[in-house]
């Protein structure tokens, strides 16, 4: 499937790769220089939604009476009334519940206006550098930049982002997007994808790592899906293909930890993944966030404690350990049923409408959006401004290209 694009590209090309770049540079937030930035970046995405609004007749995604739109506004005036209603609730809420959910209307814009495949390449720039410092800074031990001061128990890039988890999903979200465009185009692709699985393992960060594991077997199986129509075949050749990649990358890092220090310390890390039952094991302690939340969620199951009452920024000091259960614990069922009743029903159907079609990058989202809501369900990746931007960027493509937006490539 293949649409018109406008030729407007080189008006947005440069604000668009300022927007990313900053959200995967947080660090520096706590400079002067990062508080312009985070200013900016602001503006910028507050412009490309005014840019929508103004522009709005002539933009190919409208809002219209659909279930999709329905739940997006009662989901958004019902965070404003958990916000004036509940005690516990925060105004970092407007950021974090509000303004994230309006990326949709900026990323319309945008894509309105450039071709999807100047996203993708703009990533790839970006998969690059952080691929590379990162690697630099785990073999080299030198930290650059930290967004916290907890002492470092193993070996692990944080790199230009400052945190190791958000590093990794990004990286591992790159990956995906090289991977697939060496599947579908030029193998020269595949370079940046294997230089952003190498900078996904400096990080050490494990649920990025089984969320790229995931995501890239939903994408092998929706592409073999969409191409053969044959719900068998492509569960085999795309779930075999999947199994062996991984499955080679992994004998090769244990075969290298038998000759390296480095190798393994990745290695083992690696095998922690599976460690559940130790109660001194990462994934224990993780198991008891999530038991702290049932047992705040029990608190006020319906409408929730409170939107932003919990997470890195949260005034209470608590941490669940995953996004999931932060946002049924913050909104209750009632939040928690419209957010995500909107935001996976509307991402399936999209799907499937657009494997039915051919749509060139339908397997891709569906990898990029399934790894980061595994990575979310293990820990609150979403909170990051950089990654819900991705995730964002997918779910408006899915959008646009199902309502014959011209502005898909």
């Amino acid at each position: 499937m293949k649409i018109k694009v406008r030729k407007k590209e080189m008006e947005v090309i440069p604000l668009l790769f300022f927007a990313i770049f900053y959200t995967l540079t947080r660090a520096w937030c706590a400079t002067k220089l990062g508080a312009i930035s985070y200013i900016a970046f602001i503006g910028i995405i507050c412009t490309f939604i005014v840019g929508y609004i103004i522009t709005y007749k002539k933009q190919s995604v409208k809002i219209c009476k659909n279930s999709f739109w329905i739940c997006y506004v009662l989901y958004l005036a019902y965070i404003l009334l958990n916000m004036l209603a509940e005690a516990d609730a925060s105004s970092y809420a407007i950021f974090e519940y509000v303004f994230y959910m309006m990326f949709l209307f900026a990323m319309c814009y945008v894509m309105d206006n450039i071709a999807f495949e100047t996203v993708l390449s703009v990533y790839e720039i970006i998969g690059v550098i952080i691929a590379i410092e990162a690697i630099w800074e785990f073999f080299s031990g030198n930290i650059l930049f930290r967004l916290n001061s907890e002492i470092q128990v193993i070996r692990r890039a944080y790199g230009l982002i400052g945190s190791p988890l958000t590093l990794g999903m990004t990286l591992a979200c790159i990956a995906l997007i090289s991977m697939y465009r060496g599947m579908i185009s030029d193998k020269k692709h595949y370079l940046i994808g294997l230089l952003s699985i190498i900078g996904l393992f400096c990080t050490q960060s494990r649920g990025p790592l089984v969320g790229f594991t995931v995501g890239f077997a939903i994408m092998v199986f929706i592409h073999n899906y969409s191409m053969n129509r044959n719900a068998r075949l492509p569960f085999l050749e795309g779930g075999l293909k999947a199994v062996a990649a991984l499955c080679a990358l992994y004998i090769l890092i244990k075969w290298l930890s038998s000759y390296n220090g480095i190798a393994n310390t990745i290695y083992q890390r690696i095998q922690t993944i599976l460690v559940w039952n130790s109660t001194e094991s990462a994934n224990y302690q993780r198991m008891s966030k999530w038991q702290e939340a049932f047992d705040l969620f029990k608190m006020n199951p319906i409408f929730g404690i409170g939107v932003s009452s919990t997470g890195s920024r949260a005034t209470t000091g608590i941490v669940l350990e995953s996004g999931v259960l932060k946002k049924l614990v913050e909104t209750g069922i009632m939040g928690f049923a419209l957010y995500y009743y909107m935001m996976i029903g509307e991402s399936l159907k999209n799907i499937r409408r657009a494997a039915k079609h051919h749509t060139k990058y339908c397997a891709l989202a569906a990898g990029v959006m399934s790894s980061i809501f595994v990575e979310n369900f293990i820990m609150q990746i979403v909170e990051s401004a950089g990654v819900f931007m991705i995730f964002m960027w997918f779910f408006t493509y899915l959008i646009v290209v199902n309502r014959g937006g011209d502005g898909i490539e």
